[in-house]
């Protein structure tokens, strides 16, 4: 369980806090190009899912502990997600946007091409509530990226898909 300095649940700290949504989409999107090196990047869609995966406790502690673990089983393992997915990219869009641009202003994310890209960037020190918060994000990030595209993550999560 990963506490916040404040007494609000995470999520809701999150929707308050653009620099932590700036933190934890750029923690994901840095798990994402890490694994698949060379890349262009997050698709936009799947880093509202993952900001909302990370910061809801229903599904961050649920997330697989090893860096190998897939999507899809992620998937299986938890079938509200078949109806909670297009939810959590409603609910959590504006707060994905706030974050997006604090850190594209921090000069910490960039968005090109509807792909978010984490920007080498000198971070501010971490607390213990940060490193696991960037923990799970990374590891969301890789799991994302080992699905090898945007289509098989939108199959993956049984949304439809359309750019």
């Amino acid at each position: 369980m990963i506490k916040t300095a404040t007494r609000l649940p995470l999520d809701v700290f999150v929707h308050s806090n653009p620099a932590l949504s700036a933190l934890a989409i750029h923690w994901t999107v840095s798990g994402y190009e890490k694994e698949r090196k060379n890349a262009d990047g997050l698709l936009f869609t799947w880093s509202i899912f993952a900001l909302a995966a990370v910061a809801s406790s229903h599904y961050r502690d649920r997330l697989p502990k090893t860096t190998n673990a897939r999507l899809t089983l992620y998937y299986a393992e938890n079938p509200e997600l078949r109806v909670a997915v297009p939810s959590m990219l409603a609910v959590w869009r504006d707060a994905f946007w706030t974050g997006l641009r604090y850190g594209v202003s921090a000069n910490m994310l960039s968005l090109r091409t509807l792909r978010v890209s984490s920007v080498k960037t000198r971070m501010p020190a971490r607390t213990g509530f940060a490193e696991g918060l960037e923990t799970v994000a990374n590891r969301l990030g890789r799991m994302l990226a080992r699905e090898g595209s945007d289509d098989r993550i939108a199959s993956a999560l049984g949304v439809g898909f359309e750019v």
